[in-house]
């Protein structure tokens, strides 16, 4: 990216940073399992915390995932949406990755 381009993610960086509060995100990759031990072997968690916005999942965020999600329910009450600044991040947020904050893990969809 050059220019305006660098300009405008470094903007968006800097407004997350002075506005967001701090999130970890981890992912977690299975090990092989071991025949002769019967478990699994080397597993490695990597994380790294970035500072995020947080919000409650409006409507809309909510009617934008398939139909698992039903009005009113648990689900819907515990949905946030997040939003990270993708500038020089260890990796990127996938589903099934866990997000640490207000003292909860929280699968990342």
């Amino acid at each position: 990216m050059s220019g305006h381009g660098e300009v405008l993610q470094q903007a968006a960086f800097d407004a997350i940073e002075d506005n967001g509060e701090p999130i970890i995100f981890k992912r977690t990759t299975t090990g092989t399992f071991d025949p002769v031990s019967g478990e699994d072997a080397g597993g490695v968690t990597t994380q790294f915390t970035r500072m995020a916005i947080v919000s409650k999942a409006s409507g809309g965020v909510v009617l934008s995932f398939d139909n698992r999600f039903e009005n009113g329910t648990l689900i819907e009450t515990n949905l946030r949406a997040i939003v990270v600044a993708g500038l020089d991040l260890t990796f990127d947020p996938m589903p099934g990755d866990v997000a640490v904050f207000d003292g909860c893990d929280w699968t990342v969809l």
